[in-house]
């Protein structure tokens, strides 16, 4: 090795730990589990929501999904939602157990519509809508607030995500 080649231990130690880590299985496993995202006009702040599974890779039929922040406007990190964002604003409400097959549920940013979560033709688990009258895989909704009051207002809500047919990008705003 030439000099300044030369690593210690401690070194190639932590560089086999960050590639474990940080190896392509894990990162397929975690966009396995993401199902969609809320984007907010406040700030860079994402609600993320993604699948419980089990081992085996089917859904956790108790507990199939999870809602948490993505801190995006500050350093990256994962922020439990607190008990009134999940009551008032970024929780759901489940319309149909869930099984093998998948489960429904309805947001509360967005309870005009139904979610049906279920399988693709891969076998990845996404979440159907209704977009612009088409049948679309919810990719993530933008939510538009204005400040007024005790709490913010929703102006609208926007939705995007890919006709399940066509495989084009579509969108839909719903006003308040």
């Amino acid at each position: 090795m030439q000099d300044g080649m030369r690593f210690t231990r401690r070194q190639v130690l932590a560089g086999t730990c960050a590639a474990m880590i940080w190896s392509p299985g894990r990162a397929r496993a975690a966009a396995e589990r993401a199902l969609f995202c809320i984007d907010r006009s406040k700030n860079a702040n994402r609600v993320q929501y993604d699948l419980e599974l089990r081992a085996d890779g089917e859904l956790n039929a108790d507990h199939p999904l999870k809602a948490y922040w993505l801190m995006l406007a500050e350093d990256g990190r994962h922020e439990e939602l607190s008990w009134l964002e999940r009551r008032m604003a970024y929780g759901w409400s489940l319309t149909r157990s869930a099984g093998r097959d998948g489960f429904d549920l309805r947001l509360i940013a967005c309870s005009r519509r139904v979610l049906r979560v279920r399988r693709d033709a891969a076998g990845r688990y996404r979440a159907a809508v209704d977009i612009a009258r088409r049948d679309a895989w919810l990719g993530r909704l933008f939510v538009k607030t204005s400040d007024g009051g005790i709490a913010p207002s929703v102006e609208y809500v926007d939705l995007f995500g890919i006709d399940r047919v066509s495989g084009r990008a579509v969108s839909e705003r719903l006003r308040a």
